[in-house]
């Protein structure tokens, strides 16, 4: 719902409902970001910027990095974006690769994100672009940034939880009030840091890990593909969440129909009792559930092709 900025409103460009546009203005809140950006630009000299819009974000951090790219689709700011030493590709973010025109092997990504397409941008950063990007900063509104930092047993906590917590290190950078746009949204903002995992789901691949508080280390570098354990962990959350008052037992059934007999061994191998309801099991133990499935099904399918058996 935030992809336009501007310092001031514009006689010329009035923000695009339809595109979630609310231009972020409040000058504070561009310096309190300049200044977190400004502990990680010695380490990327490449940045992207999902939807710069009028550019106020964008002339802010622009001088912190040799290669700044923009990745625009209102073409109506191309005469705004046309003063600023930046190379602007014009596209949709859902669509374009955000690799093509990358002038490093790896950089960092931010974006002041449309509220309609924050969750799906956070997706594709988390399925295609980890290894290209391992410093992410995406503006949310302030429950999603909730759901995205959330621990077990609170009701936010769920599969956007999951998702982030296994294949990065999230953390709150700031709050963002309403008032800080034009026009005023509804609802007040948040900005939360991703920093890439270096390997894929460390709590699983190391074993004797405390399941309970897993504590990776982020990267800086390419992560390796998290493959078909990402593929069943999304599956998993899927079922286990689609009925999160239900036990697990019940919840999960439908996932391993063809399975059952080795629901509850999975479920024993990553230390969850089928008795435990979705919110209360932590990420590791998804992680390590993931695992689990992901050993049965190619030690028991392999002949099929693991990636080709129905996980549903």
């Amino acid at each position: 719902m935030t992809i336009g900025q501007g310092n001031s409103p514009s006689p010329k460009i009035t923000p695009n409902k339809a595109l979630g546009q609310n231009f972020l203005q409040d000058p504070r809140i561009l310096q309190r970001l300049k200044e977190k950006i400004q502990l990680f630009a010695c380490d990327y000299s490449f940045v992207l910027e999902i939807g710069p819009g009028m550019g106020a974000l964008t002339k802010v951090l622009n001088p912190l990095f040799p290669h700044y790219h923009g990745l625009e689709k209102d073409t109506r700011f191309q005469e705004a974006l046309s003063t600023l030493p930046i190379q602007v590709v014009w596209g949709d973010a859902l669509r374009e690769d955000w690799k093509t025109h990358s002038p490093c092997k790896t950089g960092m990504i931010l974006g002041n994100l449309p509220y309609n397409i924050s969750v799906p941008i956070l997706l594709r950063w988390i399925h295609e672009y980890r290894a290209t990007f391992p410093l992410a900063l995406f503006m949310f509104q302030k429950e999603v940034g909730q759901r995205i930092l959330a621990k077990p047993g609170s009701k936010d906590y769920g599969r956007l939880s999951i998702l982030a917590q296994s294949t990065s290190r999230p953390s709150w950078v700031l709050d963002v009030p309403a008032g800080c746009f034009w026009p005023k949204p509804q609802i007040d903002s948040c900005v939360i840091q991703f920093q890439a995992l270096a390997e894929p789901f460390p709590f699983a691949l190391s074993p004797g890990l405390n399941l309970e508080h897993p504590d990776p280390e982020p990267s800086t570098s390419p992560g390796t593909d998290l493959g078909l354990e990402l593929e069943i962990l999304e599956e998993v959350v899927k079922h286990a969440f689609g009925q999160r008052r239900k036990m697990l037992k019940s919840s999960l059934k439908n996932f391993g129909a063809r399975n059952l007999l080795n629901l509850e061994e999975w479920l024993k191998s990553a230390g969850i009792s089928h008795q435990q309801r979705a919110e209360t099991v932590t990420v590791g133990q998804y992680i390590q559930l993931a695992f689990s499935i992901k050993d049965f099904l190619i030690q028991g399918l392999s002949t099929q092709g693991a990636r080709h058996v129905e996980l549903s």
